[in-house]
């Protein structure tokens, strides 16, 4: 008796417009992560369109186009995605939208008025 395990049924979500990031503190690799954008979710966290980033990547199934992480969830990528890399200062920017992308073209200054008006417009939700 074989038993075989759709691929639909390991995968809580599924993303485009991928990217494996590397995080690293300085020159050492602290973890990865994948981000991306949703086509869909069947645990229904996350709209079509909405940005998708992870928990640590777990394993990485290549012939399945599958990534589990650290959170227990797995996500089915769709098309060809990118290796990416980012400092573990810049984890804040990815987790709050911003691409690897994106993050690559900000300059320091540019990081750090963003991280400030993040911190900031959490504290106004807090006092409402």
């Amino acid at each position: 008796l074989t038993l075989t395990i759709s691929r639909d049924l390991l995968m809580n979500t599924k993303v485009k417009n991928w990217h494996i990031v590397f995080i690293y503190d300085k020159d050492q690799s602290v973890g990865r992560v994948l981000w991306g954008i949703c086509t869909q979710d069947m645990a229904s966290r996350f709209s079509v369109g909405d940005y998708v980033c992870t928990s640590r990547i777990i394993e990485i199934i290549p012939k399945e186009n599958l990534v589990k992480t650290f959170s227990g969830n797995a996500y089915l990528v769709e098309g060809d995605g990118k290796k990416s890399q980012i400092q573990v200062q810049d984890f804040e920017l990815l987790r709050g939208g911003l691409s690897p992308d994106e993050i690559s073209f900000l300059t320091e200054e540019q990081k750090m008025e963003l991280v400030k008006l993040r911190f900031s417009d959490l504290e106004s939700q807090k006092s409402h």
